[in-house]
């Protein structure tokens, strides 16, 4: 069984959630390695988070989440994982919806991949 979301409608095409059968080559329950871990030049709202991945850690993916262009093309994509956990914060940008930081996939490399 594969775990689907519906988003607000204002949400549709800017983000919405992904699967392994979908065009992410990311999927729920995959193991990662992060491979950088620099937050510094992140926007101040974003750094105020409790936690972050650090570089070196394994992680495993909670959620994937595309963020799309309006002509639907793929931007950036980005994830939640299960073992961080922020609480929900407010993202003016996208009208103050309240969300979870989730973590650009250029900082992350699949677990079969990573070369030390």
């Amino acid at each position: 069984m594969t775990p689907t979301t519906q988003l607000p409608l204002k949400f549709k095409n800017m983000t919405e959630k992904v699967t392994m059968r979908e065009i992410s080559p990311w999927g729920i329950g995959q193991q990662v390695i992060c491979i950088a871990d620099e937050f510094r030049t992140a926007p101040p709202h974003v750094r105020a988070a409790n936690a972050f991945p650090v570089a070196g850690k394994t992680y495993t993916i909670r959620d994937v989440f595309d963020e799309r262009s309006p002509a639907g093309e793929v931007i950036r994509t980005s994830f939640h994982l299960e073992e961080i956990v922020n609480e929900p914060m407010r993202w003016p940008q996208h009208g103050n919806v309240q969300s979870e930081i989730s973590f650009l996939d250029t900082n992350f490399k699949a677990e079969h991949e990573f070369i030390e």
